[in-house]
């Protein structure tokens, strides 16, 4: 599978979780933006930020367990997919193109 079908593979996982679990792992996991900084964007408490990430990690963890190369232990399991690599924006989320 090369980048853009894994970059795809990817970009439907994320849209198929809720809204809120996608929004939170862009800001936080794609974007950047700290859990404090993604609590003000979302409107929402930090360790709501922070639930929505670990339950969408989980989500994402068992549906793109896949692409993991078993060569590599890079760490992430279930409940660790930090770092994601997507070119999803937040804007997406919203519907906007």
């Amino acid at each position: 599978m090369d980048e853009r079908e894994t970059s795809m593979e990817i970009n439907r996982a994320l849209a198929a979780l809720p809204a809120e679990q996608a929004a939170a792992i862009v800001l936080i996991d794609v974007e950047g933006w700290s859990v404090e900084e993604a609590a003000v964007i979302l409107n929402c408490p930090p360790g709501t930020v922070k639930s929505r990430c670990s339950r969408g990690r989980v989500k994402l963890a068992a549906t793109l367990g896949h692409l993991r190369n078993p060569d590599h232990d890079d760490g992430v399991t279930a409940t660790n997919t930090k770092n994601l690599g997507s070119n999803v924006g937040a804007a997406s989320l919203k519907g906007e193109k």
